[in-house]
């Protein structure tokens, strides 16, 4: 028998806008769900970092 497989597909996108020489900027992103369409931006990668660890967390609560 073969297990069966779920899965969420992102696309995710950064950036990272120089608007100053001595000011140091954070990466940007966004990430797109695949299969719904819903997108999310974020000023900073770590806030970005934490809403896919939600995601995943997420994930394996389902499963469960």
């Amino acid at each position: 028998m073969t297990p069966s497989v779920e899965y969420t597909s992102f696309l995710l996108r950064l950036w990272h806008e120089n608007t100053s020489p001595n000011q140091a900027e954070d990466w940007q992103g966004e990430v797109e769900n695949i299969q719904s369409g819903q997108k999310w931006t974020f000023e900073k990668a770590s806030e970005l970092l934490e809403f896919l660890h939600r995601q995943v967390d997420s994930l394996q609560e389902k499963n469960r």
